[in-house]
This record gives C-alpha cells, structure tokens and sequence, in this order.
C-alpha cells in the first residue's frame, strides 16, 4: 500500500506557485485541512474492491430506443 505525503502549508505553497496560482499565507492556511480531507477521501479509493468493473471509458449509455 502507497502512503501519501502529509500535505502542510509549504507543500501547497509550492504546488500553487508551480501552477502560478497567487495564494495568501491566510488562504493557504485555510485550504489545508479542506484539501488534507479531499486528499484523505481519494485515498479511501484505493481500497474499493472493484472486481471486474470495467473503466468509464467502458461504459456507452446508448438513450435512443
């Protein structure tokens, strides 16, 4: 099993200003946790036992009868 970096304040610091994205130190203290929590749930898909459940890319919604 992967574990992920803990995201801190310089680790989103850093990744906004690869992007060139202006974030306040305020704003970065803010995001933080919120995108610690995306990050945590995303992380719980890794564990999802999906079988044989192909990929959306499968799947073809044909709506015409």
């Amino acid at each position: 099993m992967k574990t992920r970096v803990p995201l801190d304040i310089e680790l989103l610091e850093a990744a906004a200003r690869m992007v060139d994205l202006p974030l306040s130190d305020e704003r970065a203290r803010q995001l933080v946790p919120v995108m610690d929590g995306i990050l945590q749930a995303l992380d719980s898909l890794d564990h999802a036992g999906l079988g044989e459940t192909p990929p959306a890319f499968g799947y073809r919604a044909d709506w015409r009868l």
